[in-house]
């Protein structure tokens, strides 16, 4: 077996992309023109739509998503592959729902369809969260639509973006959370369904921009246990995908999983979800360089192998 199928299943498993008898296709065409948006609001560009969005990752079908993650935003690996979550963070995000036993019924969303230039900040609080905001109003008909089709238990809030989110999308379906807590743990879940809980976790790419490992890593711990305990309190919760086992009662590690085939289109670049960053951002959006087998990110004059 090729070292790049490792954990992943094989290949010719891949993800054939919305079903055509549901509202996604019609839900991912009505994405609103960010470009136009951010210039009117911003007065420029904060957007990289060069590359296209990145809509999802996982699970559209009926009835087959029980976790729904929600971030930020995609970044290079991400623009190639046109999933979502598919470089570092979702490698940590996958080895997170790989020790809770969910290895397939899950979906992520994010924040923003586009990367965005430069970081998260209050000068996109309004296209981010307001209720009139078309991006806002856009990712809610995608995030209730997957309550509308799926039993969802969990949702998972990655960074303060995706809390942020959390927080509005509750909001608009008549929930509230507590002012000024970033624990969306506390977020009234009816408004979400009977079932469903909220965790929220730091993101895992702060640890590149300065914040520590040890406080990310501690983070995650600690929404495990909350995760562990709402299992303790009721065993059908979230039980595991079939031929998957849960880990929850081990040792947490703070590791990266490779993405499973099943969740990318055909024919994608092996090299793409084998387990954390793969390529770089070239200046000006003009390309995007895959590492090649030696390469390491922001690296030069390396060529693929």
């Amino acid at each position: 077996m090729d070292p790049y199928w490792k954990d992943r299943g094989s290949p010719w498993e891949y993800d054939p992309g919305p079903p055509k008898n549901r509202k996604w296709p019609r839900l991912f065409a009505k994405t609103p023109n960010y470009r136009q948006i951010s210039k009117a609001v911003l007065g420029k560009e904060r957007f990289r739509w060069h590359f296209g969005p990145m809509f999802y990752r996982g699970r559209l079908q009926d009835n087959s998503v029980k976790v729904l993650i929600i971030g930020q935003e995609g970044a290079q690996d991400e623009s190639l592959a046109h999933r979502a979550f598919t470089g570092g963070t979702g490698s940590r995000m996958q080895h997170f729902l790989n020790v809770l036993g969910i290895t397939r019924s899950y979906l992520f969303l994010n924040t923003f369809v586009y990367p965005i230039f430069g970081q998260y900040d209050a000068t996109l609080s309004w296209l981010a969260q307001h209720p009139d905001s078309p991006i806002v109003q856009h990712r809610h008909e995608l995030f209730n639509y997957v309550l509308e089709r799926n039993d969802v238990r969990l949702v998972i809030a990655v960074g303060n973006a995706a809390k942020e989110s959390v927080v509005s999308w509750v909001s608009s379906r008549g929930g509230s959370c507590p002012a000024g807590s970033s624990d969306v743990s506390l977020c009234s879940t009816n408004a979400l369904g009977t079932h469903t809980r909220i965790v929220g976790v730091m993101h895992p790419g702060g640890a590149g921009q300065g914040g520590s490992v040890s406080a990310i890593i501690a983070d995650f711990k600690k929404a495990l246990e909350k995760i562990k305990q709402w299992i303790a309190d009721d065993a059908n919760w979230l039980p595991p995908d079939a031929g998957s086992s849960s880990q929850i009662d081990q040792t947490y590690r703070y590791r990266s999983a490779p993405i499973p085939f099943r969740d990318f289109a055909y024919g994608l670049p092996w090299r793409l979800g084998n387990g954390g960053t793969t390529s770089n951002p070239r200046d000006g959006q003009r390309s995007i360089q895959l590492f090649s087998a030696g390469g390491v990110y922001n690296n030069q004059g390396v060529s693929l192998q």
